[in-house]
């Protein structure tokens, strides 16, 4: 039994993808650790999203340059890093505290004094590997974490006739695809229903309902869903961005079209589009998502939607979390 110390952000602006695949790792953790301790920075901080799913401990970081004091002061034996890229100087306190270091989507030179670094968006071939150190990589789309809420839903076998469209942009939507393909599909001749997703870090909601009460078609609202399960195992076909949605679609064998919200979400989409499982539009621009309308029509051709279907569902398996979290527990053997 030991505690475990996840740093992880959010805000609008970096998003929530982080946060709720942390809450995911942790609550899996926690069934054989003494106590799972969350560490987020009083400017982007993922408390109130972290306590809603679950965390049970979480300190606020007032100031950066305290962040190893406080993570020590646990007394961890596991420091996860979720934060994106690390320096040696940032990671170098834990290895000296002779802490197991795991760090995720981290492109820095800190990775190089971690044990685990865990990327779903590399492979052995894109992995950049500046320095030989002992640290190993858990790399590509196995090692996706989905929540257990999206994993209980038995995946699609069977397509049907189009009839539903969900939209989902992410917890916080920072490029504001959500307002522009409402607009790009006002004028969308078809009886779909279209469920539209808001997330829980949403912030441009006076703007949203501006637009919906100048709208000519109805949309159906989801506001701010702890998952999306019922609505994916509702759905025909998914409008998402690059990130995490993309990737529960796929476990779920929805076919997918993809808006990401940056070029580097954009770039993780790659092997989704090689396989020939999504229609990807780049990024979310507005001429981009004038594209929507169009597309929608394409797939209600019923043989395209089944090849986009099976191909997508090859490629997240849904075993991610549980061969994540048996690498932490050999770490320290237990």
């Amino acid at each position: 039994m030991a505690v475990i110390a996840i740093r992880v952000d959010a805000s609008p602006e970096i998003g929530l993808g982080n946060a709720a695949r942390m809450a995911v790792l942790g609550r899996a953790l926690r069934e054989r650790a003494d106590e799972v301790v969350f560490v987020t920075s009083r400017a982007a901080s993922a408390e109130p999203f972290l306590r809603e799913r679950g965390a049970r401990r979480t300190i606020i970081l007032e100031d950066p340059e305290e962040e190893a004091d406080a993570v020590l002061d646990v007394g961890p034996a596991v420091v996860v890093m979720d934060v994106g890229n690390t320096t040696h100087e940032r990671m170098l306190p834990f290895k000296e505290a002779e802490c197991a270091v795991v760090t995720f989507d981290d492109l820095g030179d800190g990775r190089y004094l971690a044990d685990l670094v865990v990327d779903a968006n590399l492979t052995t071939r894109t992995n950049p590997e500046k320095m030989v150190t002992g640290t190993r990589y858990l790399l590509g789309l196995d090692y996706v974490i989905l929540s257990p809420e999206i994993t209980a839903v038995a995946p699609r076998r069977r397509v049907r006739e189009l009839q539903s469209v969900l939209l989902a942009f992410g917890g916080s939507d920072p490029a504001g695809i959500t307002i522009e393909a409402i607009k790009a599909l006002d004028a969308f001749d078809s009886d779909v229903d279209l469920m539209v997703v808001v997330g829980p870090a949403f912030k441009k909601e006076e703007e949203l309902n501006r637009v919906l009460l100048k709208t000519s078609r109805e949309f159906r609202i989801l506001d701010r869903p702890l998952h999306l399960g019922k609505a994916f195992a509702s759905a025909d076909v998914a409008v998402v961005s690059g990130g995490i949605t993309l990737c529960e679609a796929a476990f779920l064998g929805v076919p997918a079209v993809v808006l990401s919200q940056s070029d580097v979400q954009a770039r993780n989409v790659t092997p989704f589009r090689q396989a020939g499982a999504v229609i990807d539009l780049g990024v979310g621009t507005r001429e981009n998502v004038r594209k929507l309308p169009g597309i929608l029509k394409e797939l209600a051709d019923k043989e395209r939607r089944e090849g986009m279907a099976e191909k997508i569902r090859e490629l997240v398996d849904g075993e991610g979390l549980d061969r994540i979290v048996t690498e932490i527990r050999e770490l320290i053997g237990f």
